[in-house]
């Protein structure tokens, strides 16, 4: 069973974006998946997609996802018509769209089709007025409304948003499997559609326009509640906090992910992964994964979080550092690698 969640990491995302991403996923998909950064050259090159449940693209810019992510298009489209599960948050939404229209008739204007084609009509945006690049003065918490899975409708507030779209008649792309999952609650584009669950072949992506990954009790998020003028206190926002988390959460079920969480509560605590094993190799020899491209890798050290071995490919330590790497573990489905190297303590 597939246990990699890949989140794209490359010319274009925001780095505050990533990281709440990176953060909000580990929280609340640990022990069940490894949650782990992925660079445009390894979507277009290495074999990624048997071992991927979910692949991510988050907040940023969509212009420079255009070129980055062009030679990878193909492959990440394949991977979720064959079952594969896609994520996307505000710039990677637009991107993910088959068209995009952001602010049209302004300095700012973006425009044009996409290639991957998620949700089949137009990402529009902005939904709210005010966007700066690089700056918070757009920001602003938002409350979105929320088509619940027993067909009852909830509202969620204080979603932080900046600079993200509407999906321009979701409606009319059901007989294409679209289906409108949330609507904005409030402003000038009040109950437009601020989120999109999306079949595509035997797979499913799910896009949003604001950013329910994006933790209420960090910042950007807790200055965009400061500006509201509610000005939640202390109490409210732990309130929104632990509502936020199980958007989030029903979210990545409606993708088919296994959240491990018991309650909502749950998130605001450090998860714990598996304890790690204690291995002992030759660092300096390298070993041939033979059923993996046959590709020659040399172990440089354990993971953190889950105690898999980390390798690099030979002659890649120097060519890409520690950006390029291949994180191991026994799951049955590909190799073992583990052979030999685990053996019962008598």
């Amino acid at each position: 069973m597939p246990i990699n969640v890949l989140v794209y990491d490359g010319p274009g995302v925001s780095q505050t974006s990533l990281t709440h991403t990176l953060f909000s996923l580990r929280t609340l998909l640990r022990p069940n998946y490894s949650v782990n950064p992925i660079t445009p050259q390894a979507l277009t090159s290495d074999p990624w997609p048997p071992s991927c449940a979910l692949l991510v693209i988050p907040g940023g810019r969509d212009l420079p996802y255009v070129t980055a992510l062009g030679k990878a298009n193909p492959r990440i489209r394949e991977y979720v018509e064959k079952g594969g599960s896609f994520l996307a948050f505000c710039a990677g939404a637009y991107y993910a769209s088959k068209r995009v229209e952001w602010e049209v008739g302004t300095p700012l204007e973006v425009k044009g089709d996409r290639a991957l084609g998620f949700f089949p009509g137009t990402a529009k945006g902005c939904a709210y007025k005010g966007f700066v690049y690089e700056s918070e003065d757009g920001a602003r918490a938002i409350s979105v409304k929320v088509n619940e899975n027993d067909g009852s409708t909830k509202t969620y507030e204080g979603i932080y948003y900046n600079g993200g779209g509407m999906f321009v008649e979701a409606e009319k792309f059901q007989p294409q499997g679209v289906r409108v999952l949330a609507t904005y609650a409030d402003g000038e584009h009040s109950g437009e559609p601020a989120a999109v669950v999306c079949d595509v072949g035997e797979g499913r992506a799910i896009l949003w326009g604001p950013h329910p990954e994006y933790p209420l009790d960090r910042q950007p998020a807790a200055a965009a509640l400061e500006k509201d003028a509610s000005r939640p206190q202390e109490s409210q926002i732990t309130l929104l906090e632990s509502s936020r988390w199980a958007l989030l959460k029903s979210t990545l079920e409606l993708l088919g992910l296994r959240v491990p969480l018991k309650s909502t509560e749950d998130a605001s605590k450090d998860s714990v992964g598996p304890l790690p094993q204690i291995l002992v190799v030759a660092p300096t020899k390298p070993f041939i994964m033979t059923h993996f491209r046959e590709a020659e890798v040399r172990i440089v050290g354990i993971t953190s979080d889950y105690g898999l071995l980390r390798t690099v490919p030979v002659g890649d330590e120097i060519r890409f550092g520690a950006d390029r790497y291949i994180d191991l573990q026994p799951d049955g489905n590909s190799f073992d690698m583990m052979a030999g190297l685990i053996r019962l303590k008598s």
